[in-house]
């Protein structure tokens, strides 16, 4: 909060504001909450089973709507607009279900869902 009030960048003061132009347009990407990244790290580090192994810490795929209609829905008193994202990302990561896996049996639950990890970032942001 503090990083973006001090630099105020651009993307994040347009969609906290929801001032940003309908033709805005950002690629499809991947997605994962900081938190199940950082517990991902924890597990690579310390779990007795995995060595050399690669985990991909990737919850899933995003389009630039699928946030905007999150923060519509909690707020909707900002007029949130749609933009022109109409491409997918088509990489695909094989080994998602492992680090899926080593959650769950590691913490009980598996990649927090893009609603929750947009709704959590953006209490904050948005005023």
């Amino acid at each position: 909060m503090a990083w973006v009030k001090k630099n105020k960048p651009n993307l994040v003061k347009a969609l906290c504001g929801a001032n940003y132009d309908v033709d805005f347009k950002i690629p499809a990407q991947h997605f994962v909450n900081v938190q199940d990244d950082a517990r991902l790290h924890c597990i690579a580090l310390a779990h007795p089973s995995l060595e050399s192994e690669r985990i991909f810490a990737v919850a899933g795929p995003v389009k630039s709507n699928a946030i905007i209609d999150i923060l519509r829905r909690q707020f909707p008193q900002k007029g949130y607009k749609h933009v022109l994202d109409d491409e997918d990302d088509l990489v695909v990561y094989e080994s998602v279900q492992r680090a899926e896996e080593l959650l769950v049996e590691v913490y009980g639950t598996g990649f927090a869902s893009l609603e929750e990890s947009v709704s959590a970032n953006a209490a904050e942001l948005v005023n």
